[in-house]
């Protein structure tokens, strides 16, 4: 988060911009939710597939994003190149392990990630831009998650709109589903422009 706000000021001072939007897919999304409220520059957030925050329990949380992690790895178990990397020694052991164990950092117990979506949320509510919420339909954290964000930016009064994709899964992995996903984003931004800061 910290690096994402200092980039938005690197990005604003060196190319005269006055309103950013972030995008982040999955976890990403947290990025975007924590640095939303630190620069107002930050006019729009795009979260494809935003990982929820605080929905259920810290047990419940880890096994669904482990057997989310298990599906896509498995997918992947088909694919040549995941075999490249296997026998080229690319892959990394320990970020495969803590992605099917559900947790996002190593070292980082279940509180202490309840602990900082909560911190996260409650510097969220400052948000004075609109966000842009798009999930896959097959993407079972589709359903809690939306129903979690949309009802705290209702009670927030944080503009927002949100959009499923039917069928598609949490990475929008086949090409019809990443044109839609992109071609919904731009639909929303519609006719959002960043304007040059005059100097």
């Amino acid at each position: 988060i910290d690096d994402a706000t200092a980039a938005v000021r690197a990005l604003c001072t060196e190319a005269h911009m006055d309103r950013v939007i972030l995008l982040g897919l999955c976890s990403g999304s947290k990025v975007a939710l924590g640095a939303a409220s630190r620069d107002p520059r930050i006019a729009r957030l795009v979260l494809w597939s935003g990982d929820p925050l605080t929905v259920g329990s810290n047990a419940s949380k880890q096994r669904r994003k482990g057997l989310q992690a298990l599906k896509q790895y498995g997918g992947k178990l088909f694919r040549p190149a995941t075999w490249r990397k296997l026998f080229g020694g690319r892959l990394n052991p320990r970020l495969i392990a803590r992605a099917l164990s559900g947790t996002e950092q190593p070292g980082k117990s279940g509180e202490d990630e309840t602990r900082r979506d909560r911190e996260i949320l409650e510097h969220f509510k400052a948000f004075q831009g609109k966000v842009y919420f798009i999930y896959g339909g097959r993407d079972p954290a589709s359903k809690p998650a939306l129903e979690s964000f949309t009802g705290f930016c209702k009670a927030n009064r944080i503009e927002h709109q949100s959009d499923v994709i039917p069928d598609a899964d949490h990475n929008f992995t086949s090409l019809n589903w990443e044109r839609d996903v992109i071609l919904k984003t731009l639909a929303w931004l519609g006719t959002f422009r960043t304007t040059p800061v005059k100097a």
